[in-house]
């Protein structure tokens, strides 16, 4: 309402595009204007009481970043909360902006100015729709004020051509009139000398000056000072210096030059120079300043090639001084742009942004504040941490400290060569994966200018940390053969796991939960979001949930198949429960008194509260290096080995095909071998007796005749 900006702006809008004396620097992302609005008190107000624990100035009820979409969806249900009419709409209230201002006596100009329009046309629609009564009564008010000429200008009864004026025609010296009436812009129409005024032959000027609720006010300014300072900027356009180039584009040119700096037009605000020295020369570069600073911004470019002019190692001739000069100055005024559109964003700020998005994102699964696994990574390797505890601090990676718009594909692979040599392959793809995410989104957010310094972004990050092959692929591939499990190793498990259950006091909770991920093969965290009504008994069927994990997010339910073993072990859950009540269960509990503890309430299963009770069921087992993660593993083999299609067996672990056979081939190549061997039948005859097979078939009749 106060800065009347487009929703596309408005969700980017950040602290520290804040600037000084109370304005917000404003980069339009359709246009790509560059605005400087002054801040309203009543936006004021509001900011001063908002808090500043986001980039971003307007957040979510979660603490992030609107998305335009989102932002338009939230205003769509103020409106409605509001109770106003449904033809209402979010960029209503940048119209109304447009409105108010026009009413307020803005020019179209002025309107421009603050909603940053291209086009005079776009903006004079605001001042034609304004308030029609409120202008009539202004001008009503002004005809009444208004004397009447003296004299008509014309004669009613003279037809054709007018008289003159009875007071033009006898010679009557007429006050001095203002050509501003009919043309409202600046003009200087009389050049008088008047040395009481100013030093200056130039004391009459006509000006205008823009009054609350009037146009323009026409009146004769003598106020030596302001004439003074006025003459003086206008002196200096007439008598600006003139570039006076000189001839060092060969190296005989240069030769014949004086000691000093020599310039060279590169286009119409920038310069290529050549300071001539006692024993070489050098090139430099100047470029005009439209920002805070100085006039002209100046940089070296290298040592001259004064022998010749062909290339040389080490010093550059003309045109690769051109070249050079130009490639700097192109990049200085993007850099210019981007820097007042707001401060660059480094990898540090990409990375914490995407922290705090894992964590509100993996916040609202579990139902309760707790930090991501991906903010653990990151602080190790990256952001680093202070020291806690028994815990060493960590130092930041020297990667954080880089800029979004100077990152090359040198910064991200010297990171990735700095890692640990011991740390795990999947670790190091993890990092990856999550530093690739961050910057991405990173980069969606920042404004166009700051997009121009660098376009290959998106290409540098995609090369820089692209997969590597893992070298350990064979030990990867034989640490999940040993957590492959037999029938009776599972078995085995979960005799242990009700054991355990019984002893520790789990109630059964415990054992229903382990027997779950045996009978599914899902993951812990699809099998704790499960409901009451996600359990059919009579089908005797589990609706398993999908899983937040790869590109594809909640699949929505994988039907599984499960035994009547299964569904007695549920029926304690299921009975008597309401459908949205969780199914899997553990009693929290409280501590009372200074040593003891007391059950306190039921909630679902988090993923810590089963790693203690784990270790006693693998020792109780005899199984010390089986993970919950290898009931999983079983279960998928289990279906390939009893010849499901990959498709199906892919389809009931919420998984992708190409998943199972990169990771389960041997076991897959297995399946169909045993497929195949069932259609072999013998080719050749042979005089011998027919052979007994061990499994009690008799080989068959001979389709291909022996050639003898």
């Amino acid at each position: 309402m106060n800065t009347g900006q487009r929703r596309s702006d408005v969700v980017r809008m950040a602290w520290s595009h804040i600037a000084p004396e109370n304005r917000i620097a404003v980069a339009q992302q359709k246009t790509g204007r560059r605005l400087l609005i002054p801040l309203h008190r009543d936006l004021l107000s509001a900011l001063a009481v908002a808090k500043r624990d986001h980039v971003s100035i307007i957040t979510t009820a979660y603490g992030q970043s609107f998305s335009v979409d989102g932002f338009s969806q939230w205003m769509r249900d103020a409106i409605t909360d509001a109770g106003l009419p449904l033809g209402c709409q979010p960029h209503g209230l940048r119209k109304a902006t447009g409105r108010r201002l026009a009413e307020a006596g803005a020019t179209a100009k002025m309107i421009m100015s603050v909603l940053g329009h291209t086009t005079l046309a776009e903006a004079e629609r605001y001042t034609e729709e304004a308030d029609q009564a409120s202008l009539a009564v202004d001008a009503l008010a002004r005809l009444e004020g208004h004397k009447a000429n003296d004299f008509p200008q014309t004669q009613s009864a003279g037809l054709g051509k007018p008289t003159k004026s009875p007071r033009k025609s006898a010679g009557v010296k007429q006050n001095w009139r203002s050509l501003g009436e009919s043309n409202p812009c600046f003009s200087l129409e009389s050049w008088s000398f008047s040395r009481s005024a100013s030093s200056h032959p130039f004391a009459t000027i006509q000006y205008y000056h823009i009054l609350s609720r009037q146009r323009f006010a026409v009146g004769r300014l003598r106020t030596p000072s302001l004439i003074r300072r006025i003459f003086d900027a206008f002196e200096k356009v007439l008598m600006a210096k003139t570039l006076a180039e000189e001839q060092i584009t060969t190296a005989r040119a240069r030769s014949r030059l004086n000691l000093g700096v020599h310039w060279r037009r590169l286009d119409a605000e920038a310069h290529l120079g050549y300071r001539r020295g006692k024993r070489s020369g050098k090139w430099l570069v100047r470029w005009r300043n439209h920002l805070d600073g100085a006039n002209y911004k100046q940089a070296p470019i290298g040592v001259a090639n004064d022998v010749n002019d062909k290339p040389a190692e080490g010093t550059l001739t003309f045109e690769q001084a051109v070249t050079q000069a130009r490639e700097h100055v192109t990049r200085s005024r993007a850099e210019a742009a981007a820097l007042a559109a707001g401060p660059p964003p480094t990898v540090q700020a990409a990375l914490e942004m995407y922290v705090r998005e894992r964590n509100a994102r993996d916040s609202r699964r579990v139902g309760r504040e707790i930090r991501s696994d991906a903010g653990h990574r990151l602080r190790r390797y990256l952001l680093g941490q202070e020291r806690r505890g028994r815990q060493e601090a960590i130092k930041a990676a020297p990667l954080v400290a880089v800029r979004l718009y100077a990152l090359t594909e040198n910064h991200l692979l010297t990171w990735r060569e700095s890692l640990p040599a011991k740390l795990k392959a999947t670790t190091r793809r993890r990092l990856a994966a999550d530093l690739k995410a961050a910057l991405n989104a990173a980069w969606l957010r920042l404004p166009s200018e700051q997009k121009k310094l660098n376009p290959t972004f998106p290409s540098i990050v995609k090369d820089g940390l692209k997969a590597e092959r893992i070298d350990d692929d064979d030990e990867t591939s034989v640490a999940r053969d040993n957590q492959i499990l037999t029938d009776t190793q599972v078995s085995t498990l979960l005799r242990a796991a009700r054991k355990i259950d019984e002893e520790q006091g789990f109630e059964g909770d415990l054992y229903r939960i382990v027997v779950c991920l045996a009978a599914t093969g899902a993951r812990f965290a699809q099998l704790r979001r499960m409901r009451v009504s996600d359990a059919q008994p009579i089908e005797r069927r589990l609706m398993v949930p999908g899983s937040y994990k790869g590109r594809g997010g909640n699949g929505g339910y994988v039907p599984v198949p499960v035994g009547e073993d299964v569904i007695d072990v549920l029926m304690p859950a299921i009975s008597g429960r309401t459908k949205e009540a969780p199914l899997l269960e553990r009693w929290r509990y409280e501590q009372a008194g200074r040593f003891g503890w007391k059950k306190s309430e039921r909630g679902p299963w988090r993923t810590a509260e089963l790693t203690r009770p784990w270790q006693d069921i693998r020792e109780r087992a005899r199984l010390p290096n089986v993970i919950p993660y290898a009931l999983r593993h079983s279960s998928i083999v289990r279906g390939l080995r009893n010849m499901l299609p990959i498709q199906h067996v892919a389809k009931l672990h919420n998984t992708s095909v190409q998943m199972i056979e990169r990771h389960y081939a041997k076991y897959i190549a297995t399946a169909l071998e045993d497929l195949a061997r069932a259609a072999v039948i013998p080719l050749i005859h042979s005089e011998r007796p027919d052979k007994q097979f061990a499994d009690g078939g008799v080989q068959s009749e001979a389709l291909v005749a022996d050639p003898e």
